[in-house]
């Protein structure tokens, strides 16, 4: 018992001792870990205001995204549904020997996606060449003319198309993307009014189409053209969740760069009656 007495205030003393280291230690541990998660959360709000920040430093830029669809010579014994949509090949030629020679540059979305995300002005008078469906023209008739004059472009590929009589293959497409200047973007999975039809068919046609094209190819899809330019911001909503950065409708509008509206990217249509001169014209506000 007397022992037991005199040990009692070292035991005493002990314990007091080790409360209080384990009292610092686990405030420690609570100050470490708010550092974190503040550290964290400052870290997430600067990746979310950086976009923002790089949108507001760029200068405001025209830009002109041009739509076609088939690009071939209409016979009267060759009939086709693309018929009021098809530019003849040398038109095209031609309306491609003018950007090159009036100094036009061409480019693609990831271009103004890069030119986003570094904060590089865009050059003087851009253009987005377009295509729209995947018809097999784009590679048998329109590639070539593209390789001469060193220009790029966009095809936005109809998902259910690939592979079919009239339409790019897997391996034209593969093609495509090896050449190093056509960039594939999503045209839905069936080409439907997205608008128009029930939430679930409308997020299926955004989801798989950019899901089918990054698995068959190796290829990061950041781009849809709305079919039949049926918009609604519902649809744009969604497709921003899904992963696209840029949405094109066309509303015969030049385009402007940085978009206030990324997901409402307006676009002009060439047709086959447009002269060479008119072609001009339609870029001509350009700098």
């Amino acid at each position: 018992m007397k022992l037991f007495n005199k040990q009692l205030p070292v035991l005493v003393a002990f314990g007091i001792a080790f409360a209080v280291v384990g009292a610092a230690g686990m405030w420690l541990y609570q100050d470490t870990i708010s550092r974190f998660f503040r550290g964290n959360n400052e870290v997430t709000q600067q990746q979310e205001q950086k976009p923002q920040n790089i949108i507001n430093t760029l200068p405001s830029k025209r830009i002109a995204v041009i739509e076609y669809h088939v690009v071939r010579n209409i016979s009267s014994d060759q009939k086709s549904v693309y018929d009021d949509v098809t530019v003849p090949t040398d038109a095209f030629f031609y309306q491609m020997e003018y950007l090159a020679n009036n100094g036009f540059t061409t480019l693609t979305f990831q271009d103004l996606a890069y030119h986003l995300e570094k904060n590089i002005p865009l050059p003087k008078k851009p253009v987005i060449v377009t295509f729209n469906d995947g018809h097999v023209t784009v590679l048998n008739n329109a590639q070539s003319t593209l390789k001469k004059f060193n220009q790029k472009a966009v095809v936005f590929m109809v998902t259910n198309y690939i592979g079919q009589s009239g339409y790019l293959s897997e391996t034209a497409i593969t093609d495509l993307i090896r050449a190093g200047n056509i960039e594939i973007a999503s045209h839905t999975v069936s080409k439907v009014k997205l608008a128009d039809v029930p939430r679930e068919d409308m997020e299926k046609e955004l989801r798989l189409s950019k899901l089918a094209l990054e698995t068959k190819f190796p290829i990061k899809v950041t781009t849809f053209a709305y079919p039949f330019d049926n918009y609604s911001d519902g649809v744009a909503r969604f497709a921003q969740m899904t992963g696209y950065s840029f949405g094109v409708l066309t509303d015969e509008k030049l385009a402007v760069f940085p978009p206030e509206l990324p997901m409402k990217v307006s676009r002009m249509r060439v047709t086959k009656e447009m002269s060479l001169n008119d072609f001009g014209a339609m870029l001509e506000t350009l700098k």
